[in-house]
């Protein structure tokens, strides 16, 4: 599949090391299987703006560490059991797009695609996930990119997407703004599904919950009822 410019979805033409947008003429370096589409210049959302710049900082120094705690999510975890009956529910989720993807955490759950797009504002996380879950994906035929991107403009092309994912993203790192619903509906295939997680750790409170949204500047955008998987 052919990815697109973020900003006027034209399909980008890929050279060695580059893609270049055949329609404003921007190029977007690609490095170890990496397609660099980071477009913050596109974010609508002042706030969110501000929220992804304090998100890339602090995952950009912690994606070694994160990265050690994938092991630690038990194939019970709520997440994970409502993640495999969104893909159960899909209709041949051929080509699935995992925004906010981090090191690629829930990967091995999308063994059945044919194609996988992960995007995620952080390079070193999407590098783990590249040396690992990305590469475990390949070597069993799955087609794996990845690609540095914002929510609300990503590289991917209309309609191409049976299911999209974005698990601990919206409502927790990014406010629940309509242009990331709207980047959604743009880029899911009719028929397509969307699985949205927002969620607290269980060791968390509700009000330590609200101190974090506080945290980053935008509790009025906060869900209402907050609650907690079971």
């Amino acid at each position: 599949m052919k990815l697109v410019c973020p900003e006027d979805r034209a399909p980008l033409a890929e050279e060695s090391g580059t893609s270049a947008c055949p329609a404003c003429g921007r190029l977007y370096a690609e490095a170890d299987g990496i397609l660099d589409c980071f477009r913050p210049d596109l974010i609508r959302n002042p706030i969110a703006r501000a929220v992804t710049e304090q998100a890339i900082a602090h995952y950009d120094a912690t994606a070694t560490q994160y990265a050690g705690t994938d092991a630690d999510i038990p194939p019970d975890y709520p997440v994970v059991r409502g993640l495999q009956a969104a893909l159960r529910a899909t209709i041949t989720p051929r080509v699935i797009v995992d925004l906010g993807c981090g090191t690629g955490r829930y990967f091995e759950q999308y063994r059945d695609a044919e194609t996988v797009i992960g995007l995620d504002a952080s390079r070193p996380m999407l590098a783990a996930a590249r040396r690992g879950r990305a590469d475990w994906l390949a070597k069993r035929g799955v087609s794996v990119r990845l690609a540095r991107s914002t929510c609300d403009a990503t590289p991917i092309p209309d309609g191409a997407a049976g299911l999209v994912i974005a698990i601990g993203i919206l409502g927790y790192h990014l406010p629940l703004d309509p242009s990331v619903l709207q980047e959604i509906r743009r880029i899911l295939a009719p028929g397509g599904r969307a699985f949205l997680v927002t969620h607290v750790r269980p060791t968390r409170s509700l009000t330590d919950a609200a101190k974090h949204y506080i945290k980053f500047g935008f509790i009025a955008r906060l869900p209402a009822p907050i609650r907690r998987l079971p």
